[in-house]
């Protein structure tokens, strides 16, 4: 029998304190919207994100807590957490997060931005190492607070998602909103 995830479970509550914490002791803020989206720039909402402080604005980690699927919405809080923590080790030599600028290349790309090939095979190459890095980090931290979802299910999920870049590349287009890379594991 699947245990019902919801706030009140201890290792949610336990694993929301402590990235709180960290935030807190990291200067970052912490957005945790009861709304079913949070608002990434001024046209676009997503689930949640974690931003650094690369463009001069304050680091934030935002999730968006009041999705109909709590589930889903704890399952990204834990992803933007393990980018949270990427970007915390940024100091440490091989710091993969130290790369991590290959995420805003691909958003400018997205907007028009015109790179050679052999750049845009860096960024993607980056851009996939270090979602692969956090996705690792997330399965993790869902053991580390016992978080009761099928782990098997979010590794596939998280497959699909890393994979998903190659199609990114290919079709210089974004998953339409509601729909997406791993939509038909669900």
């Amino acid at each position: 029998m699947k245990t019902e995830l919801n706030k009140d479970h201890e290792g949610i509550k336990q694993l929301i304190e402590d990235v709180t914490k960290k935030c807190n002791d990291l200067g970052v803020e912490i957005i945790l919207s009861d709304k079913d989206h949070v608002v990434l720039s001024e046209n676009m909402k997503t689930g949640g994100y974690f931003s650094d402080d690369s463009d001069g604005e304050i680091p934030t980690l935002a999730c968006a807590m009041g999705q109909k699927d709590f589930e889903k919405a704890i399952l990204l809080f834990v992803h933007e957490s393990c980018h949270l923590d990427q970007w915390s080790e940024s100091n440490e030599p091989n710091s993969i997060w130290a790369k991590g600028e290959a995420s805003a290349y691909i958003d400018e790309w997205l907007s028009g931005e015109e790179y050679d090939k052999d750049e845009l095979d860096d960024i993607f190459k980056t851009a996939i190492e270090l979602e692969l890095d956090c996705e690792k980090r997330s399965v993790e931290k869902l053991k580390k607070y016992n978080i009761p979802t099928n782990i098997e299910h979010y590794i596939q999920k998280s497959n699909a998602y890393v994979l998903f870049y190659n199609y990114l590349k290919k079709h210089r287009k974004w998953s339409i909103p509601g729909n997406p890379p791993y939509g038909d594991l669900i």
